[in-house]
């Protein structure tokens, strides 16, 4: 504890961020002083460490952008906080220190900032991590924005005990604080503020022009500042601003995993180029692959299609053919025009349904699950990683380093490599917190890694680096025997792109493995379905078969049974025939010879021509005389007949009654 502190100041002791020596200071409501003796004894084990420390290269203060277009020449860091008012705003811009305890304005119990409530509700869209084609989870949510947010305060008040931010959103929202902005006053989407708020955090409609799509637009500003080190400071005095982020940018939040793209471009290898190459040739192996596997089937489709057109049977569909085919086809178009029906394509047909199934059986039964798997991951995991993991690394933004940037002009800083005319440099050696001006020059040399740096894509920086630190010591004095050597930077690992990209592995196999199930599945359906249909169709027409067969069978019996009964009918009139005849036999033998028949006459000529003409003759006698002997005709041995001659008699035979 050291002595000489005013009554309404708090003496108290902790450790120091960079080393674990407690320092004496003083507190009124975050601020802390020190008397002249405790600070004159702290210093001097520090700045004699400082002495040995290396140059940084520079800072500026804000706004140099009003200086510039006033044509404004600056010698040196006096001569610029001697200017006064240049375009209506003072030289410099600070957060003003108090004097009393219960004063919370400015730094008097730290800069409070609150979140629009529909800041994350905006916002969240313009994080490509947030989107992304596919996605099982989010890793980018409201808590990830507001915490990104906080980490970019942390980066500057870790770094100055004199500067620390309080977030009161909660307390704007739970109290129903949030107050509509006049149309004049406002620059934001919402046009709303917060009483308790210094710092408002929301959204604006930006323009490809804005360097960052991130701004700070100061709201209200006083004269003649109080330091840090108790002291009257030139310049202005912050004490309303807004930290505004455009809706025309995409951000990413995971620093880590897209620094690796960042480090190698640094290193002077062309990213895109090797991300383009090995990408383009997996999906170019995996395209040629599918496309075979498409030939294939399509292959089958045109060959079962115009399987009938292969008149000679070799399993292949020649040129000669197709132009029979094609001529068959002129042919029935031109007999349809003349007749008005078709006259066929020559027995050819186009088979659509069985090319249909065909190409369904190869699909479902002969193509390789696990190839073709492995062709359409390698045809969807490129775009996946290009489109969600690559893709937002290269081309949005940080949004911690944008926000750890704008609060840097929140602070009172500018952009050195757009101004290094107002390019100011350090000496540590000589660092006095009662005269901050001790040991700053002017110098057109810039550090290259500043977090002040014009804010560009692929150009990230969330730490500060000694330049940025002395700035802040310039603006923000510390009066302390610690005194940060070099830059603190405590950086939570947010660790979502590799997450993202197993989630993209998981996805690229997973809508493949679904994809193909669902199709196989499918098209065993309809395959099994044409099968029950075709086996119907078996059993139908074999019912018909067996019905026709029984129908042929019964129609057969009746024809047999027909044939049968007309054989009957046949063998008995035959019967009856020769009985007949018979009986007219028996009757001329037993006959008077004065009364018998010519037909058993032994007068009748042997030779078989004059007998057969007799017995015509005989035969034509009788019907004249109605004998009715028969007009038939029988021819028989003469010894048969009783006679004495030695050849051949021809006889008449009695006609079927």
């Amino acid at each position: 504890v050291c002595g000489g502190v005013g009554a309404r100041q708090l003496v108290w002791a902790r450790p120091g961020a960079a080393s674990g020596r407690t320092a004496c200071r003083t507190r009124a409501h975050g601020l802390m002083g020190v008397s002249a003796g405790c600070m004159d004894s702290a210093l001097r084990v520090s700045l004699l460490a400082l002495a040995f420390c290396p140059r940084a290269s520079g800072w500026v203060l804000f706004p140099a952008d009003t200086l510039a277009s006033n044509d404004v020449k600056v010698n040196s860091i006096n001569d610029l906080l001697s200017k006064g008012n240049i375009g209506g705003l003072p030289p410099i811009f600070r957060w003003s220190a108090v004097r009393d305890l219960r004063d919370e304005d400015g730094l008097g119990g730290g800069i409070t900032f609150a979140f629009d409530p529909s800041f994350c509700e905006d916002m969240i869209l313009k994080f490509e991590e947030a989107q992304g084609a596919i996605k099982f989870y989010d890793f980018v949510t409201c808590d990830t924005i507001k915490d990104v947010v906080s980490s970019a305060f942390a980066t500057w008040e870790g770094n100055n005990r004199n500067v620390y931010f309080t977030d009161v959103s909660n307390i704007c929202e739970s109290e129903d604080l949030w107050e509509d902005l006049k149309s004049d006053e406002c620059t934001s989407t919402r046009c709303r503020t917060c009483p308790l708020a210094e710092v408002v955090i929301n959204i604006f409609k930006s323009t490809p022009e804005d360097h960052s799509g991130a701004r700070v637009q100061p709201k209200a500003v006083t004269a003649s500042p109080l330091a840090t080190n108790m002291q009257r400071a030139e310049g202005g005095s912050l004490r309303y601003v807004e930290l505004q982020f455009g809706d025309n940018l995409c951000w990413y939040v995971d620093a880590t995993f897209c620094s690796l793209f960042h480090n190698m471009e640094a290193n002077g290898l062309p990213v895109v180029a090797i991300v383009g190459i090995i990408l383009g040739a997996a999906f170019l192996i995996a395209a040629m692959v599918c496309a075979f596997m498409v030939y294939r089937l399509l292959k089958v489709f045109v060959y079962t299609l115009f399987a009938s057109w292969d008149t000679d049977n070799d399993g292949q569909v020649e040129l000669e053919e197709i132009e029979e085919a094609a001529r068959a086809v002129f042919k029935s178009l031109k007999t349809l025009v003349k007749t008005g029906s078709p006259s066929g394509m020559g027995g050819r047909t186009i088979e659509v349904d069985d090319a249909l199934f065909a190409v369904l059986d190869v699909f479902a039964n002969q193509l390789n699950l696990i190839h073709l798997m492995i062709a359409l991951f390698f045809l969807i995991f490129p775009a996946l990683v290009l489109n969600d993991i690559f893709l937002p690394c290269w081309n949005c933004y940080d949004f911690e380093a944008a926000a750890v940037h704008e609060i840097g002009h929140i602070l009172g800083f500018d952009h050195p490599d757009q101004y290094p005319e107002y390019n100011f440099v350090s000496d540590r050696s000589r660092y006095n917190c009662s005269e901050p001006t001790r040991g700053v020059s002017k110098d057109d040399a810039y550090d290259a890694n500043s977090v002040m740096q014009a804010f560009l894509p692929r150009n990230p920086k969330t730490c500060l680096t000694p330049d940025d630190l002395d700035g802040l010591n310039f603006l923000y004095p510390v009066c302390s025997d610690v005194i940060n050597e070099s830059p603190v930077c405590v950086k939570p690992q947010r660790n979502i792109g590799w997450p993202r990209l197993l989630q993209s592995i998981v996805a690229s196999e997973l809508i493949p493995i679904l994809v193909i199930l669902a199709l196989k599945l499918v098209a065993k359906a309809i395959l099994g379905t044409r099968i029950k249909y075709q086996e119907r169709m078996v059993k139908t027409q074999s019912v018909k078969n067996m019905q026709m067969a029984r129908h042929q069978s019964m129609r057969l019996e009746v024809a047999k049974r027909r044939h049968s009964a007309q054989m009957e009918r046949r063998m008995s009139a035959k019967a009856s025939r020769s009985g007949s005849i018979m009986r007219r036999v028996s009757q001329s033998k037993t006959a008077p010879e004065g009364q018998r028949s010519p037909l058993n006459s032994p007068k009748a000529p042997a030779v078989d021509g004059q007998g057969t003409g007799a017995a015509g003759s005989s035969h034509a006698g009788d019907e004249e005389q109605g004998t009715g002997a028969s007009p038939g005709r029988v021819s028989r041995d003469s010894h048969a007949s009783g006679g004495n001659a030695t050849g051949k008699q021809s006889q008449t035979r009695p006609r079927d009654p």
